[in-house]
């Protein structure tokens, strides 16, 4: 645990996060598409995604990025890969705490009139029951 919040940044942890970036950007696209919109393209790297999208309701594709790895984790966790949704379940939360006053948050702040802060700070609280659950030894979903 203790590798993936002191060492989120090194090599050694890049397909962690590209993985918890493609997630987070399938998260937005879902949401796209779900609203009406269309997806147009995926950049993706370990540092970081974009979602290129052309309609759709910002509000909901934008708060469906974060939460995307977090499910993800909760969904592998009730399968035999519970120790991948483990770390996915790691890094969702790492990629929160390290993105707090930008990114998804400041955007949606600035459409909601809401601070950045409580964004993360919701996310961060799914990722975190995650992580409980994962602790814990729970499978059950609800």
């Amino acid at each position: 645990m203790l590798l993936v919040f002191l060492g989120w940044h090194s090599p050694l942890l890049a397909p962690l996060r590209l993985a918890t970036v493609a997630t987070h950007e399938f998260g937005h696209a879902v949401a796209a598409v779900v609203t009406g919109g269309a997806v147009e393209g995926i950049q993706l790297s370990a540092a970081g995604g974009e979602t290129v999208m052309r309609g759709g309701w910002p509000v909901a594709i934008l708060c469906c990025g974060y939460p995307a790895p977090a499910l993800l984790a909760m969904l592998l966790i009730q399968t035999r890969a519970r120790p991948l949704g483990g770390l996915l379940a790691l890094a969702a939360f790492r990629d929160i705490f390290d993105d707090l006053q930008r990114g998804d948050a400041a955007a949606l702040a600035e459409l909601t009139s809401t601070p950045p802060m409580l964004w993360s700070l919701g996310w961060g609280l799914l990722a975190l029951g995650v992580l409980v659950r994962w602790v814990s030894g729970d499978k059950s979903i609800y």
